[in-house]
């Protein structure tokens, strides 16, 4: 397998492990210690601890029972971007929007840097106007 394949097999991974069913081992195996994330809201960390923060007390807390579709995932040296889909239940307080119980599928596209095994670089787009109409 060439090192493009590998990469993309270690983001598909930490998709589908990590945030697909909150795999904590495979986040700490996979994220590198000097990881940034290069589109994180302001005021918060860059590091692999924003990266937690942000799933264990913004997104898995409003929607517990992700699913994750990977709908294209594309490599090109040492990066790897995929299109994917979170599909959830609105169970919880999610941007001042209390439980509706509805379902949302929110769309997401990264751009992510994989050097050594590990994905140290990451960049993202995700429709969040979207998803707060989806609850309405």
């Amino acid at each position: 397998m060439d090192t493009i394949e590998i990469n993309k097999a270690i983001v598909r991974r930490y998709v589908e492990e990590f945030i697909g069913k909150d795999d904590m081992a495979v986040f700490h195996e996979i994220i590198a210690e000097d990881y940034v994330n290069h589109t994180a809201p302001p005021n918060t960390s860059k590091g692999p601890d924003g990266v937690l923060y942000f799933f264990h007390n913004f997104l898995k807390p409003s929607f517990p029972k992700l699913e994750v579709t990977i709908h294209h995932l594309i490599g090109e040296g040492d990066l790897v971007t995929t299109y994917k889909s979170l599909h959830g239940i609105h169970e919880g307080t999610f941007m001042g929007i209390a439980p509706t119980g509805k379902k949302v599928v929110i769309d997401i596209m990264d751009i992510v840097t994989v050097r050594d095994g590990k994905i140290t670089n990451h960049w993202h787009v995700a429709d969040w106007s979207s998803v707060i109409a989806q609850l309405q």
